[in-house]
Parts: C-alpha cells; sequence; structure tokens
C-alpha cells in the first residue's frame, strides 16, 4: 500500500489526485496490472481520499522530522522558545 501512494503522488501533477494515479503508481511500483484496484485498506478497497490522507501523512512526517531538527539545533545554540513556535507556525503555513 505504502508503495503504491509513493508512486501514485509522483503521477499526481499528471493524473490528479485520481484513481487513475493509484493504478499508474501500482504499475510504477513494479506490481502486475492484476493488482490495480485490488490493493485495500482494513476496510475498503483504496481510492483517491486515500491518496490525500496520505499526501497529508508524509507531509506532517517531514514537518516534524525537520522540526526536531530545527529544536536539536537551536538547543545547541541556546536559541528560544518563543522563536522556536513563531518559526514552527511560519514553516507550517508555508507548507501547507
Amino acid at each position: 500500500r505504502h508503495d503504491i501512494l509513493t508512486h501514485a503522488l509522483q503521477r499526481v501533477n499528471d493524473e490528479g489526485w485520481t484513481e487513475d494515479a493509484i493504478a499508474t503508481g501500482t504499475l510504477d511500483a513494479g506490481l502486475p496490472p492484476s493488482y490495480i484496484g485490488q490493493a485495500s485498506s482494513a476496510t475498503s478497497p483504496f481510492g483517491s481520499a486515500d491518496l490525500v490522507a496520505f499526501f497529508m501523512e508524509e507531509c506532517n512526517k517531514n514537518l516534524g522530522r525537520q522540526l526536531m531538527e530545527e529544536n536539536n539545533v537551536r538547543q545547541e545554540q541556546g536559541g528560544n522558545v518563543t522563536g522556536s513556535t513563531v518559526e514552527s507556525v511560519s514553516l507550517r503555513i508555508n507548507k501547507a
């Protein structure tokens, strides 16, 4: 599932947030055409909404890692928490 959605994200610019992007992502992940439409979550086959949710999850994970790295650097340099909060909020808004 992760591999399919990761590859599907690379197709969003061309195919949009669609099930076509997921189908192409399935093939790009090296899976046979018979897997198209067969991948599923715990409750149902996944579709474009799952692609959007996956994108948001990945963005939040990347943001969390970046903020943690910046916080570690700031602590090593003796930076203040207020500046960190302002920069974190600004970074989140700009990544939206």
